[in-house]
C-alpha cells in the first residue's frame, strides 16, 4: 500500500463517505427478503424513523439525492406513504421509535395540510409520541411560512435544519439556488420567534469564485444569527448534477481550516469534520439510539433503511427523468411487505460500519463496546488505524481511539480507507442515471 500519509493528503477530498455502505454499492437482491424476516430478530427498543420527501422547489446544482423539481403530486405521493407506513409497521411489529426525522428533497414544499398529515401518520402507524421524540425537519427559505412553521411548532418538532449554503450571491447563483440575502435574514427572524429548541444552517465552501474574505463573511452572518448548528460541507461535483467546471480552483482545505477557526472563537465546539455545535438541547426526556448498533426504517421513495444484517431502499438516480421513473414506479408499487434492493452486510462489513461511523465523529471509537459487539480488539481487525495514531490523524486512550484536529481534517479520505475491497469493486461499477 502507498504511504498512507501520501495517500491521505494528496486527495483530502476523495468522496463523502456519510453511511456504509454507500448507496452505489446496492443492488437487486438474488430473491427478495419480506421486511418482516428482516427485522424478525432485530432489536427493536430504539429505532430511527425517517420520510423522505423527494420534491424541490428547484433543483440546485450540486445536489446527487433522490429528487426532483417542481412536482405536482403531492397528494397522491402522501397517500402512497400513508400505505406504505400502514404495511411496514405492520411487517415490523412491536418497535419504539427514538428519533423522527423528515428530509429529502425539500419537505416544507409540502403545503401545511400534507405536513400535518406527515405528522398524524407517525403517531397513527409508528407511535410517536412527541413530548418525547426528538423531531427534526429540514426546510429551504423558498417553501417556508410563518403557516408551515406553526404546523412544526404544533407538532413538538425540536430541530429545524435550513441550507442556506452562502449569504454572497454570486455563489448561490454559481450553485443554481434561488435566494436572496434580505429574504433569507427576515426568514431566520421568523424561525427563530417560533422558539424552536435547535436550529441548524448548512453551508458549503469550495465554491467557484468563493474566496477567503466572502467565506469568511458568510460565516460572520451566520454566527449573527446565532443558530445551536452549523454543517459546514465541502462542495462535491458529481455525475448527473448541474454543475460542471472545466477550471476548478480547488481551495476547500483552505477555506475549512478558516471555519475551524471562526466558528471555535464564536463558540462552537467541532464534533465532525462538517459539524459545528453550540448548544443542541433539548428539553424532551431523550431516549438513548446508537448509529453505530439500532436500526433504521425509512419511509418513502429514496429512503433507506438498516437492519443489523441488511440495507435495503428503492433504486438510486440522479437524472430528472429517472428520478421521475423511480417516483412513478413508487407512486404504483403494489405492496410494501417486501424488500428487493440493497445490501447484505457479512461480519467483516458490520465491523466496518461500525468503525465507520464511530471514527468520523469526535467522539470516537468505544474500544469496549467493539469488543463487545465483535468479540476481538479493534486495532487487531484494523491495522489502518495503528497507522493513523502513529502520523498523528488519531488518538488512542484508554477508553477511544478518535480522530485528532488534523484527522477530522482529512475525514474524507481517512473514511475511505475502511471500504472493503467488494464494497469499492460495487461503486467503481456503478454507472450513475
Amino acid at each position: 500500500m502507498k504511504d498512507i500519509k501520501k495517500l491521505i493528503k494528496e486527495k483530502p477530498y476523495k468522496s463523502y463517505i456519510y453511511s456504509y455502505p454507500h448507496k452505489m454499492a446496492y443492488r437487486k437482491f438474488d430473491e427478495p427478503f419480506s421486511i418482516s424476516e428482516l427485522w424478525m430478530d432485530e432489536k427493536k427498543d430504539s429505532v430511527f424513523l425517517y420520510f423522505h420527501i423527494p420534491f424541490c422547489q428547484h433543483k440546485c446544482g450540486y445536489c446527487n439525492l433522490l429528487s426532483i423539481a417542481k412536482p405536482d403530486i403531492q397528494d397522491e405521493y402522501v397517500k402512497i406513504l400513508e400505505k406504505e407506513s400502514k404495511e411496514v409497521s405492520e411487517s415490523i411489529g412491536k418497535f419504539n421509535i427514538a428519533r423522527f426525522s423528515i428530509g429529502g428533497g425539500t419537505p416544507s414544499i409540502f403545503s401545511e395540510d400534507n405536513l400535518k398529515r406527515l405528522f398524524f401518520l407517525s403517531k397513527k402507524y409508528f407511535s410517536i409520541n412527541n413530548n418525547i421524540v426528538p423531531i427534526s425537519v429540514e426546510i429551504s427559505p423558498d417553501t417556508i411560512s410563518l403557516e408551515k412553521l406553526k404546523v412544526f411548532k404544533e407538532n413538538k418538532v425540536d430541530r429545524i435544519s435550513i441550507g442556506i449554503q452562502s449569504f454572497v450571491e454570486e455563489e448561490i447563483k454559481t450553485l443554481k439556488r434561488f435566494q436572496n440575502k434580505s429574504t433569507l435574514m427576515s426568514l431566520i427572524n421568523k424561525i427563530s420567534s417560533f422558539d424552536f429548541s435547535i436550529l441548524n444552517i448548512d453551508l458549503i465552501y469550495g465554491i467557484p469564485g468563493q474566496t477567503e474574505k466572502s467565506w469568511i463573511y458568510t460565516i460572520e452572518k451566520t454566527c449573527e444569527l446565532n443558530p445551536n448548528e452549523i454543517y459546514v460541507y465541502p462542495l462535491y461535483i458529481r455525475a448527473k448534477t448541474g454543475l460542471k467546471f472545466n477550471d476548478y480552483s480547488d481551495n476547500r482545505m483552505i477555506l475549512y481550516k478558516i471555519a475551524c477557526k471562526y466558528l471555535k472563537i464564536s463558540g462552537y465546539r467541532q464534533l465532525s469534520m462538517r459539524r459545528f455545535v453550540k448548544d443542541n438541547s433539548i428539553d424532551k426526556k431523550i431516549i438513548d439510539y446508537s448509529c453505530q448498533e439500532d436500526g433504521m426504517i425509512g419511509i418513502g421513495c429514496g429512503a433507506r433503511s438498516y437492519t443489523k444484517n441488511i440495507h435495503y431502499s428503492n433504486e438510486y438516480a440522479v437524472s430528472q427523468t429517472e428520478v421521475k421513473n423511480i417516483i412513478d414506479y413508487y407512486l404504483k408499487k403494489p405492496f410494501f411487505y417486501m424488500a428487493d434492493y440493497g445490501y447484505i452486510l457479512n461480519l467483516d462489513e458490520k465491523k466496518r460500519r461500525f468503525v465507520l461511523k464511530s471514527i468520523l465523529n469526535y467522539e470516537g471509537i468505544d474500544k469496549k463496546d467493539y469488543i463487545r459487539l465483535f468479540k476481538n480488539n479493534v486495532l487487531e481487525d484494523f491495522n489502518v488505524l495503528n497507522k493513523l495514531i502513529k502520523f498523528d490523524f488519531a488518538i488512542e486512550d484508554e477508553k477511544y481511539i478518535k480522530l485528532t484536529q488534523n484527522g477530522l481534517a482529512y475525514s474524507d479520505s481517512i473514511g475511505n480507507l475502511f471500504l472493503s475491497k467488494k464494497v469499492l469493486k460495487k461503486i467503481k461499477k456503478y454507472h450513475v442515471i
